[in-house]
């Protein structure tokens, strides 16, 4: 992937995204402690469908799209936008990745790698419990509604 890495966490970035805001500030902290920032151009792949699952990202700006299949055959499942974030569930569940994500647009993004995102969550509860409803919630969306067609 072709992306842009900065070590350095706008904590005023973080506490604007729907995951963080109202988490106490010694769980952003452990965030900020752990988290990088990358920066995508738009049209590049963040994560491909199959692949290990060795990161979370949380969308501070621009928008992706998530997709299953290729060419004709691909699917548009979601369309994500600032304060959304992905690739937890290959982590909590510990399988490969169901879907690829894209960049629509250039996008910052904040990311943990796999070992960043276990130790945070097993030391802040707010921000597990958050992680943990909104994993299952977007499992029921998706059999709820089903994939949508990608333009």
């Amino acid at each position: 992937m072709n992306v842009e890495l900065h070590e350095h966490l706008d904590l005023s970035d973080m506490l604007a995204t729907p995951l963080f805001a109202g988490v106490p500030a010694d769980e952003v902290l452990a965030v900020a402690r752990h988290g990088t920032w990358e920066f995508v151009p738009p049209a590049i792949p963040i994560i491909e469908e199959w692949d290990e699952g060795d990161r979370f990202y949380v969308i501070a700006e621009g928008t992706a799209e998530v997709v299953t299949g290729s060419g004709d055959a691909e699917t548009r499942l979601a369309l994500l936008t600032v304060g959304d974030h992905f690739g937890e569930m290959a982590l909590v569940f510990d399988h490969p990745r169901m879907a690829s994500v894209r960049s629509l647009t250039a996008m910052k993004l904040l990311m943990m790698d796999a070992v960043a995102f276990y130790d945070v969550l097993s030391t802040t509860p707010h921000l597990r419990e958050r992680v943990a409803r909104s994993t299952y919630q977007r499992m029921a969306a998706n059999q709820q509604t089903g994939p949508q067609p990608a333009p």
